[in-house]
């Protein structure tokens, strides 16, 4: 499965809203193993305008103007403000649907639907949404 890192995205984000200079490769997703890795995973709704893996991995390489329509988007909020909360709880390691799986790729795109249910299970923490901004935190 494919994780966000935490940290990493939190100190990016920092930096291009500070209009810091960011090095471009840095990796925001990760693969891990679901059973080897403590991760915290992301229950929401699905909206009309969410971040896509593609999207999140070409961010930095973005032109100014479609990063920010990016930045506008309720689906890349909804997860901006999930991974505090979850850094705050001590997690380093954060899946959020949307935006750690290529939906491009048939055969990953498959993998997910089939481990969808394993990989909430083999959280340790579920943060949900139901209404922007709420967040709350489930231990597992």
């Amino acid at each position: 499965m494919r994780l966000t890192n935490v940290k990493t995205f939190l100190e990016r984000e920092g930096l291009i809203r500070g209009r810091k200079r960011v090095d471009r490769r840095t990796k925001v997703l990760e693969f891990s193993e679901d059973e080897a890795t403590e991760y915290a995973i992301l229950s929401h709704w699905w909206m009309a305008h969410e971040v896509e893996y593609d999207e999140m991995v070409e961010l930095m390489k973005m032109a100014v103007e479609e990063r920010d329509e990016i930045y506008q988007r309720n689906g890349y909020r909804k997860i901006l403000q999930s991974l505090p909360a979850a850094l705050k709880n001590g997690y380093e390691w954060f899946c959020v649907d949307t935006c750690c799986v290529d939906k491009q790729s048939s055969a990953e795109l498959s993998k997910a639907i089939n481990y969808m249910y394993r990989w909430y299970g083999n959280a340790k923490a579920c943060f949900g949404t139901s209404t922007m901004p709420l967040i709350h935190c489930f231990s597992l």
